[in-house]
């Protein structure tokens, strides 16, 4: 069965629903007014530098993309193995917090008694990502069409409520809990706690090139990609302030919960305003975008981990598709592994400090990949200076350099930040939650080096 092109809107909407997320935006809006400026920085610094650095990099080729060929392309096939390693791994944590999140969602809708219940957590996590990994074997093209709905019905609809409720709240002159002027929307340099709100931000940015290895499966790629790719940063940006800014105004900063706080929010404008036979429906389709959400992330790394199977890298029988052209292999490993992981996850007992923990690795490990996706950009630039592209960026080479400094700088200050836990947070001291963190690190990263020093399996 030949798998169905997606066209430029779908493209769009596949990479939205992939990073655009109501979940990350009670971590964004614990920080309060000076968000919108480490927005602003962090998608000058690290969202547009990926997004046309990408976008350039996938008209190299019309028919194989993504961080691992680039990587080989530029370094050879060990580097590129460890940075498809660190995106590939990175999912093992990152997983376990999204799947948390719609089962506490599911719980808020069906009994919120039920969030406490680590047997119907297990239960929601595991039917959840199963039934997504056995749809994504089956049709890409249909997972595809899947995470457009959600996108639209669970992201688009429930934050232009939110957004609405939002403008009125604050034109209505209602009483709320941070301050919109010049001097709370400069960040405090000396506050850590304002830098610590730069690895949040990072992390609601990440996954900008991962369609990118999907790209025989998009019509005109050479044409839509670079559109699509640009279109989605600007409208991430745009979501991610306003919907951050719109759940801060209303839920005082030391009340915010990480996995329950847009369930929170909804339920206190839509009480305000009168709404409450809304907060449920409403909710439901916050759950539904979060489903949607983990359709790209399941398939994309894994995709990318295929490439490094072709090489011989794995082991061969990773690198086969099935007959709808779907790593079915890989697939079902990685909902093995991230099963065992979720099921770890359900003996921790405090969910935000756990939850910020898993998120940090996440992006710890996804930002040291960009580090080697920068300067594969830089080489391979240099590599195929001569061949005529359908994309290049503006400004040619001294705009490509300066890019890619910029998120090389980004990328540095985030991996010392991450060592940083936020004081919001009870994590003992900072000696404890770095050298926890530190270890986390090691144990993602090391199997990844092992395998690396070898070439096949």
């Amino acid at each position: 069965m030949k798998n169905k092109k997606i066209g430029l809107f779908v493209l769009v909407m596949f990479i939205v629903g992939s990073i655009d997320s109501l979940r990350n935006m009670p971590s964004n809006a614990l920080f309060g007014a000076p968000l919108i400026f480490f927005f602003v920085a962090a998608a000058i610094t690290f969202l547009f530098p990926i997004a046309l650095i990408s976008a350039e990099l996938t008209s190299y080729h019309p028919d194989k993309n993504g961080i691992y060929l680039w990587i080989k392309e530029a370094f050879g096939e060990k580097v590129a193995f460890l940075g498809i390693w660190l995106q590939w791994i990175n999912t093992a944590t990152w997983y376990p917090s999204i799947l948390s999140y719609i089962a506490g969602g599911i719980a808020y809708l069906a009994d919120p008694s039920l969030a406490t219940s680590k047997l119907f957590a297990v239960i929601v996590i595991l039917t959840v990502f199963w039934s997504l990994t056995l749809l994504s074997v089956k049709n890409f093209s249909l997972s595809a069409g899947f995470a457009t709905f959600c996108t639209v019905a669970g992201f688009v609809l429930p934050f232009c409520v939110m957004a609405t409720l939002a403008i009125i709240w604050k034109v209505d002159h209602h009483a709320v809990q941070i301050q919109l002027n010049w001097h709370t929307l400069v960040p405090q340099f000396s506050n850590i706690n304002d830098w610590i709100s730069l690895t949040t931000i990072i992390t609601a940015f990440l996954g900008m090139e991962l369609a990118t290895v999907n790209v025989q499966n998009i019509k005109k790629p050479e044409r839509n990609y670079p559109i699509g790719v640009i279109s989605a940063s600007f409208i991430i940006l745009l979501t991610m302030i306003v919907g951050s800014l719109a759940i801060a105004l209303v839920i005082p900063q030391k009340q915010i919960g990480l996995t329950t706080g847009i369930f929170e929010t909804f339920q206190y404008y839509l009480n305000a305003f009168h709404l409450n036979n809304w907060v449920y429906i409403v909710c439901a389709l916050v759950v539904l975008a979060s489903i949607g959400e983990m359709i790209n992330w399941i398939i994309s790394p894994a995709r990318g981990l295929q490439q490094a199977a072709e090489t011989g890298t794995l082991p061969k029988a990773l690198a086969k598709n099935n007959q709808h052209g779907m790593p079915a292999n890989i697939l079902i490993l990685q909902a093995i592994l991230v099963s065992l992981v979720c099921l770890a996850f359900t003996l921790f007992k405090t969910v935000n400090d756990i939850y910020w923990l898993l998120t940090d690795l996440s992006t710890e490990l996804y930002v040291l990949m960009y580090v080697f996706m920068f300067l594969a950009a830089l080489s391979l630039h240099y590599k195929h200076r001569h061949i005529k592209k359908p994309f290049t960026i503006p400004g040619g080479t001294p705009m490509k350099w300066i890019l890619c400094v910029l998120g090389l700088i980004s990328c540095f200050i985030t991996l010392i930040v991450g060592f940083i836990p936020p004081s919001e947070l009870d994590f003992g001291s900072r000696l404890h939650y770095a050298l926890v963190f530190a270890a986390g690190l090691l144990i993602l990263c090391l199997p990844g080096i092992i395998l690396m020093k070898r070439k096949s399996i």
